[in-house]
């Protein structure tokens, strides 16, 4: 590796506090989320398409929780949209950085997302970021997987925002802007989940919007839960009936299944203390 693309990963790695290898693991994975985003602007990827869900809010907004997948979306449908045309230059950037990773798309079609996975040696990444007392504790056998996935034919109505990014090297990405992200992130609140059990993530994520003031993007949620069948077109969706529709949820949900979905990504699992029904449908009465 040489000396300049050190310096871009250490500069990478300055922001974490690398308290431990689950800290670890989490700063490296979201250190390769980054280069591949840049790959993808390499591309081209991001004429076509915007990201969107929780990683971006992580690594675009300052969400302070860890995150998991890539997530994105057409701006205009395209059945025949095939991730794999972009392998190559993802490989490509991926090894720039002295990054091992095979780029496969999964063969399974989950309706209109389009699934693909990185995959590298977890243990060839820690000689990569780390010192050898980290080394010593990986299995030579374990794999680090980023998946991302893409809404080939999505509900219309999102808007969105190219932001640009220092790293690994200037560039832009294209975006949901954020009250298209939070319709989004309400949908999942409502309708994702089992039963009484929920993604701990989409809550937490849930009080980051509401915490920066962000108004919801009515037009795209009404879309989005007419195209899932869980609305008809003739849904008046007003702020008093969403507010309402959330209420209702909150009175369903297993709060502490919910902040145990959490414990691998927030630092201070003390935040969610206050946790449960009553706890958030004040908190949507007042900021929503």
């Amino acid at each position: 590796m040489n000396s300049q693309v050190r310096s871009i990963l250490d500069d990478m790695l300055k922001k974490y506090g690398l308290n431990g290898p689950t800290e670890m693991r989490a700063a490296y994975r979201e250190v390769v989320q980054e280069i591949i985003l840049y790959g993808l602007y390499r591309g081209g990827f991001f004429k076509k398409a915007a990201f969107y869900g929780g990683t971006a809010l992580r690594i675009f907004h300052g969400l302070d929780r860890f995150s998991e997948d890539l997530d994105f979306s057409l701006m205009l449908p395209d059945e025949s949209f095939r991730l794999s045309d972009y392998f190559d230059e993802l490989r490509a950037t991926l090894a720039l950085f002295d990054m091992n990773f095979a780029v496969e798309e999964k063969n399974k079609k989950e309706g209109n997302i389009r699934v693909a996975v990185a995959k590298g040696n977890t243990k060839e990444l820690v000689m990569l970021f780390f010192s050898n007392d980290f080394e010593e504790s990986v299995s030579p056998y374990e794999v680090t997987r980023v998946k991302f996935e893409i809404n080939v034919n999505p509900p219309q109505g999102a808007a969105y925002e190219l932001i640009p990014k220092r790293t690994p090297y200037i560039h832009e990405a294209r975006l949901y802007d954020m009250p298209s992200m939070f319709a989004n992130k309400i949908d999942a609140v409502l309708s994702r989940g089992w039963k009484n059990r929920m993604k701990g993530r989409d809550l937490y994520d849930y009080l980051f919007f509401l915490s920066k003031d962000v108004p919801v993007n009515m037009e795209l949620l009404k879309n989005v839960m007419i195209f899932s069948g869980r609305a008809d077109e003739g849904l008046s969706l007003t702020k008093e009936s969403l507010v309402g529709m959330l209420e209702k949820k909150f009175a369903e949900i297993d709060f502490e299944s919910a902040k145990s979905d959490l414990a691998n990504f927030v630092k201070d699992m003390s935040v969610l203390d206050d946790w449960d029904a009553g706890f958030f449908c004040r908190v949507t009465e007042k900021l929503l």
